[in-house]
């Protein structure tokens, strides 16, 4: 949910309105099992709502911050090569995501996180100041 105000002061101005539609147009467009899927834009007079895949795991941020004896290398260089294919993939298409952090990362699921069979549970989000 990206919250807007009905104040004049916060309102989106056309332009920008224009160019925040292109670039979901853009972003809905992507496919990668480590970006988090975008299905639907809509909005209403106080508010935008994007509409994406569900990723019941949290946040990589939680992980690190409540694992207070970290964790193994092997962990470690899981999540750091699913997150550099996202960027790839990102840069392969001309994005540049700009405010990648932990808290833009989620985990699919906990089972999947936990499972040492390496698949794919990392999902990058938070496109909002994408260029």
């Amino acid at each position: 949910l990206l919250e807007g105000s009905n104040s004049a002061q916060t309102k989106m101005y056309p332009s920008n309105r224009i160019k925040f539609k292109n670039n979901f147009e853009i972003l809905k467009s992507l496919d990668h099992p480590n970006i988090v899927k975008i299905y639907e834009f809509y909005e209403d007079d106080l508010r935008y709502y994007l509409v994406q895949e569900l990723c019941t795991g949290g946040e990589l941020f939680d992980y690190i911050y409540f694992k207070e004896d970290g964790y193994p290398e092997k962990k470690c260089a899981v999540i750091i090569r699913q997150l550099l294919q996202a960027v790839l993939y990102l840069h392969n298409h001309g994005i540049m995501h700009r405010d990648i952090k932990p808290e833009n990362l989620l985990i699919d699921s906990k089972t999947n996180f936990y499972d040492n069979n390496h698949t794919s549970f990392l999902r990058l989000k938070g496109f909002y100041n994408s260029t």
